[in-house]
């Protein structure tokens, strides 16, 4: 048997008569030699454009839920991160996330974040003689011109650098 032949040809089994749903009007006979099915009932909006305000009720409905997963509460995220903390990722893991994040562009709130979070204390004391504490070397040597990796090792005259 082709498939293509007939789309209502496996529907021969079933209990309910075919040309009295073809009658009845639940079924539009215009769609019967080509579409399959269950998409030519009426009522349904499969293969059928939306309008904007049905769009519109769609997109409303989705938004702040999960693709994949409902959302969920606090203790289950609680459970959820204890379970997964402290597990070591395989080499191979650890190379698809890369993968996946190549490419991605940071906002810059996210980068500010980052270099907060990487930036570490240092002793600074400068051609004047004058020593002061600060956070963020590379920020510093930005401001003065100089190179961040050259002030990490002393080799900027008259600077001195000493991490806390």
């Amino acid at each position: 048997m082709d498939i293509y032949s007939d789309p209502f040809e496996s529907l021969k089994d079933f209990p309910f008569n075919l040309e009295e749903l073809k009658l009845s009007g639940r079924i539009e006979p215009s769609s019967i030699p080509s579409i399959p099915w269950n998409s030519g009932l009426k009522g349904t909006y499969k293969n059928k454009p939306c309008s904007e305000e049905t769009k519109k009720k769609i997109s409303n409905s989705k938004k702040g839920k999960s693709v994949n997963q409902p959302p969920c509460s606090e203790e289950t995220k609680k459970k959820i991160s204890k379970t997964k903390s402290g597990k070591l990722l395989s080499k191979e893991h650890k190379r698809k996330i890369s993968q996946g994040l190549i490419g991605r562009i940071q906002s810059d709130n996210q980068k500010k974040l980052v270099a907060e979070k990487l930036a570490k204390t240092y002793l600074i004391i400068d051609p004047a003689g004058t020593e002061f504490i600060i956070t963020n070397l590379s920020k510093l040597c930005k401001e003065h011109n100089l190179a961040a990796c050259n002030m990490y090792r002393n080799l900027i005259r008259n600077w001195s650098c000493r991490k806390l």
